[in-house]
């Protein structure tokens, strides 16, 4: 999804713990903030690492991605048998799944 990448930036880390806290609030499933939290920093190293799109920032990334995913599940049921079927944010941003393709979000 990041496609042909600019060469990562040199000075670390490229974002603040207000970006941190902007890309939970935009995650659709708000549980576990401190993993969460961990977690989206680990993703924002591994971004910054890899390098991104175009001028944007990793945390302007990430933020965007996450807000793309946040809106795939609008007007979608988020229940099932009682509970909640969308990943823990930790879970979804351990497991790089910011960088999944857009089409598979609209499937959840």
């Amino acid at each position: 999804a990041r496609g042909d990448r600019n060469p990562p930036g040199k000075s670390r880390p490229s974002w603040t713990e207000k970006d941190v806290d902007a890309i939970y609030d935009a995650y659709p499933r708000h549980v576990a903030p401190l993993k969460a939290k961990e977690a989206i920093r680990k993703a924002l190293a591994k971004v910054d690492q890899d390098g991104i799109d175009g001028d944007q920032t990793p945390a302007g990334w990430l933020l965007v991605r996450t807000k793309k995913y946040a809106a795939a599940w609008k007007g979608k049921e988020t229940m099932r048998d009682g509970r909640d079927i969308r990943p823990y944010p930790a879970t979804w941003f351990n497991q790089g799944r910011y960088d999944d393709d857009e089409a598979e979000w609209k499937r959840a």
